[in-house]
């Protein structure tokens, strides 16, 4: 029969995993994780990092612990987990054998010459989230002692691996069923259905804090032709790339959709006219450079015909934001093509 302290054990795991599996969201997930980490073991703080595969990075995305605000968006490549000693959640199981311990800080993960904690920390404890084989993130639990075994709070910090990763596993698949109800199948870029939602958006924010913004509507100049000539499939494989190359010409904070068929646009947040014209104007440049191989020897030139509109000068909602940019885009359309036309001149 089960002691006190048995019982007691299985009940705080019972709460762990229940706190860390019933949520679908990720950012308040990857609280929660850390919460549970920075409660059990009183660290001095804890610094959750996901796996961004595609980019072969793991990015900070949650940090707890006062002080520690500095190591939040913290990138460091994944190659740096191979000199990391990862605590895996069989580690910490009431079966495993042998002493769990921490790690000198200078062997972590944590990019800290920039950071000025309140407290050094001197140890930490690599945890692994991993679900079916797959690595998701790391949560790194930092503490005052130096390096040493960590006996105390195995259950919990198994608790934490094994139904974080749950959690993890969960709310990362319906981030990426939500990422495919936004985008566009055939360039991978947003759709024009999310489009209306980021500029409410950004209106509200721009609107707060006084920004402004500009917006880019952009159509390809005789793309009918591109089909006719050389098929619907060349024709979907330009529209890729030429998303590509819209992607590519823009900062990270800006946004890219495929509005429908041939037409994109580019919403360019904190961005006033008279830098969205050079922004236009180099993207006119790069599209005119551009070639596309669509055969053996066989490559075509494209042009576009753009729009642009700035918040709050020329529009202040979102459908007449997009609709002003759009009239602008064919009057270029139904003149000289390969051109800009912006509102006011």
């Amino acid at each position: 029969m089960p002691d006190a302290a048995q019982v007691a054990c299985t009940d705080i795991t019972h709460d762990i995993a229940e706190r860390l599996t019933s949520t679908l969201q990720l950012d308040g997930l990857l609280e929660r994780i850390n919460a549970e980490a920075q409660q059990h073991c009183q660290p001095l703080g804890c610094c959750l990092m996901l796996v961004d595969g595609r980019r072969g990075v793991l990015r900070s995305l949650a940090v707890s612990g006062a002080g520690w605000e500095d190591l939040a968006e913290r990138e460091v490549p994944l190659s740096r987990l191979s000199g990391a000693v990862l605590v895996e959640a069989a580690d910490l199981a009431g079966t495993a054998t042998g002493k769990v311990f921490t790690q000198s800080l200078e062997a972590s993960l944590l990019p800290l010459r920039d950071c000025h904690p309140p407290e050094l920390a001197q140890s930490v404890l690599l945890l692994a989230l991993r679900h079916q084989g797959r690595l998701l993130g790391v949560e790194q639990v930092l503490f005052a002692a130096p390096p040493g075994p960590l006996e105390t709070h195995r259950n919990e910090l198994w608790a934490v691996a094994n139904y974080g990763s749950i959690g993890l596993s969960n709310a990362m698949e319906m981030l990426e069923l939500r990422q495919l109800s936004i985008s566009d199948d055939v360039t991978g870029l947003f759709n024009s259905r999310y489009l209306y939602q980021v500029l409410e958006t950004e209106i509200r924010r721009s609107e707060r804090f006084g920004y402004a913004f500009s917006f880019l509507f952009l159509d390809l100049d005789h793309f009918k032709w591109v089909n006719d000539r050389h098929g619907h499939l060349v024709g979907s494989q330009l529209l890729r790339e030429f998303g590509d190359l819209l992607q590519s010409q823009v900062r990270r904070i800006d946004w890219v959709f495929r509005y429908g068929g041939d037409e994109f646009a580019i919403l360019l947040p904190q961005t006033g006219k008279a830098n969205a014209r050079v922004v236009a104007q180099r993207l006119l440049e790069t599209i005119r450079a551009r070639r596309y191989a669509v055969g053996h020897n066989v490559s075509i030139k494209v042009t576009a015909s753009v729009g642009m509109v700035s918040f709050p000068d020329d529009a202040r909602e979102a459908a007449q934001v997009v609709r002003r940019a759009d009239e602008l885009m064919y009057q270029v359309k139904n003149t000289t093509r390969d051109d800009l036309a912006v509102a006011g001149g």
